[in-house]
């Protein structure tokens, strides 16, 4: 039996085993409390010190609490407990409790909260019903269980709110998402992806890739590296997605949680790179092909003049030699061609090193037409519309860059094979002092939210996916660096137009005449014989400029630049050296250097022959140096009035 430690009687006798329990409660802190269970009058019967305690209260004011005032301020569950447990008394006495238990917060003298957590049952004896309550302080757990609460609801508003994706996901299929995973993967809402299985969203040609992956994360038990993949949204847009892996545990099994990027974008602009990359690439191709023909086109352009030159007057008809002297004119005109599309190419692969000036746009797209008629020819026909209109100032090179790109992107508009297509381009005025040129093809058009990013950096949306060439943001860019305008026009179904506004230049400018179909042509000797060194490391180059300059002078021709500068220091009485300035070993601009050492003046002397292969160096040199320079291939009119300048 134990005994109230108020002292008061009891009418409850409890065994050893209560005993027991009483004791270790009150070893461990536990508050217990045990009262009548008849409403208002309901009494105390029990109490032990760690009860009063943790109520803060004496235990003189505990015990004069009235019993159901106590309970009622400790929120007990008596009321919620009827009809939930049916109580019949019995013999001896019987504990029962039920959920929830009740928590309260009690306030001591310096302001503190401690909150409380109350266990109520019920007990009966000799049919008398009773409460017992055991208070166990738990201040500490909820002050765990709120910080704990505000972590999750931190950490969960930081996930809803990334920007990038949260998923995980088990065995392949999608446990929790985020909002933005939903948006990076096309769903309406983050619920439409959770029990989806990932790779049904992934390429197939992806899928293998990303469960080996996935398969490694969770065996290995490590975080890999970011891996791209794309994925296949239900609009069936293709989008590419980078996943970054990390093996976890989520409600007692094996999970991987990923963090997902949209990296459609940096794919595209890693595309433009690589193109502009490969475009760089070919201008370099391209200055080395120009150079590489430029030589043999010189001498055979000479050589071919030289023989027209040799050959006597013959009349007009049908005789063997007339048929072989028209022969040669049909040669001689076919290499100029082969010059005026090498002097194409290598203004569009250097076209920072032209000049601005009065330009005919005439001119101008009749060059661009030329490099891309092959690519119109095989989509549809050209159709031109070329107006009078005064020239314009601009770099023809740069503009054969604007047009050039245009004419591209509406070609390929148009599908290969089909002769029906029709690209237009016109060349008109635009009062008062504008000119107007317009590219369109009549093809599928552009959508309108496609149109309205035309002009972006790196833009490939779209139709706009599908096109070519230096890019609308580059070609807008010249444009209004020129002082001009450029606009974009489409429907869909109907085509693209492109419209490039550039201002009319003030003074009238002649077209130059034109070089196709000239044939050889002899001008006049200079008034003197003069001593001319000739130095190229190409033999062919060497000889026809010998052999056409020495009936009327003095001819030293020299193979490589060690022997010209060895000659030319012990013998500085040339009046022209002619010298190639890319050469192996001593180069123009180092027998330059060297003559301007130890012969002072005599670089002066110095004809630079240029094939189109120019490094910087070479490039900053000539731009420094006053000495006259001449583009190969070149004629013989070019070459004399070059000399006749000289020799004077």
């Amino acid at each position: 039996m134990v005994e109230p430690r108020t002292g008061r009687p009891t009418d409850y006798q409890l065994d050893a085993l209560a005993d027991a329990v009483v004791e270790g409660a009150a070893a461990v802190g536990i508050g217990i409390l045990m009262a009548t269970d008849e409403g208002p009058d309901s009494t105390i019967l029990y109490a032990n010190d760690a009860a009063a305690r943790l109520l803060g209260l004496s235990m003189p004011e505990l015990l004069e609490q009235p019993a159901a005032i106590l309970f009622e301020r400790m929120r007990l569950f008596r009321q919620s407990a009827t009809g939930r447990r049916k109580h019949e008394p019995v013999e001896d006495i019987e504990l029962r409790s039920w959920p929830p238990q009740c928590d309260i917060a009690v306030e001591d003298g310096a302001g503190n909260t401690r909150f409380l957590e109350v266990t109520c049952s019920a007990a009966s004896r000799d049919g008398r019903r009773a409460v017992v309550a055991l208070v166990v302080d738990a201040s500490e757990r909820r002050r765990v269980e709120q910080a704990l609460l505000r972590s999750e609801e931190r950490f969960k508003h930081l996930v809803e709110v990334a920007p990038e994706g949260v998923i995980i996901m088990s065995g392949g299929d999608i446990l929790f998402a985020n909002p933005t995973s939903a948006r990076l993967f096309g769903v309406t809402s983050e619920a439409a992806l959770v029990g989806q299985e990932v790779t049904s969203f992934i390429h197939p040609d992806d899928v293998a890739k990303f469960e080996r992956r996935a398969q490694r994360v969770v065996t290995e038990g490590r975080k890999l590296g970011p891996q791209e993949y794309r994925i296949v949204t239900p609009q069936n847009a293709a989008v590419y997605l980078e996943f970054s892996s990390v093996a976890i545990e989520h409600e007692g099994r094996q999970a991987v949680l990923c963090l997902v990027r949209d990296v459609t974008e940096r794919k595209q602009i890693e595309s433009q790179l690589l193109q502009a990359d490969r475009l760089g690439a070919l201008g370099m191709l391209a200055g080395g092909m120009a150079h590489a023909i430029n030589n043999p086109l010189t001498y055979v352009l000479l050589n071919l003049e030289d023989v027209s030159r040799r050959l006597p007057d013959v009349p007009s008809g049908r005789s063997p030699l007339s048929e072989a002297l028209a022969r040669l004119r049909e040669a001689y005109q076919g290499s100029e061609r082969i010059a005026s599309i090498v002097r194409q190419m290598r203004a569009f692969t250097r076209p920072e090193e032209q000049p601005r000036g009065p330009v005919h746009l005439r001119r101008v797209l009749e060059a661009a037409v030329a490099m891309v008629g092959n690519e119109i020819r095989h989509r549809g026909r050209l159709v031109v519309d070329f107006q009078d209109v005064p020239p314009v100032q601009a770099s023809s090179a740069r503009l054969e860059h604007v047009f050039l790109n245009l004419l591209l992107h509406v070609a390929q508009e148009l599908p290969e094979g089909q002769p029906d297509g029709e690209i237009r381009l016109v060349l008109k005025a635009d009062p008062p002092d504008r000119v107007l040129v317009e590219v369109s093809d009549f093809g599928a058009g552009i959508e309108p939210a496609a149109l309205e990013h035309a002009f972006d950096p790196f833009f490939s949306g779209g139709a706009m996916a599908e096109r070519v060439g230096l890019g609308l943001a580059l070609c807008q860019s010249i444009v209004s660096s020129l002082g001009g305008t450029m606009e974009a026009e489409s429907e869909v179904g109907r085509g693209t137009t492109f419209r490039v506004f550039l201002p009319a230049h003030e003074v009238a400018l002649d077209l130059p005449p034109e070089s196709r179909g000239r044939g050889p042509q002899i001008a006049l000797a200079p008034s003197r014989r003069a001593r001319i060194m000739v130095v190229d490391d190409d033999p062919g180059v060497v000889s026809a400029l010998r052999l056409m300059l020495e009936d009327e002078h003095d001819v030293t021709s020299v193979s490589n630049g060690p022997e010209a500068l060895r000659m030319l220091v012990r013998d500085a009485t040339y009046d022209v050296v002619f010298c190639d300035l890319m050469m192996p070993e001593v180069s123009g601009k180092d027998l330059y250097e060297a003559l301007q050492l130890n012969c002072p003046g005599h670089e002066r002397r110095l004809v630079f022959m240029t094939g189109g292969a120019f490094t910087p160096e070479a490039s900053r040199f000539l731009s420094k140096v006053p000495n006259p320079r001449i583009e190969k291939p070149f004629d013989m009119d070019s070459l004399r009035t070059l000399l006749r300048t000289a020799t004077q």
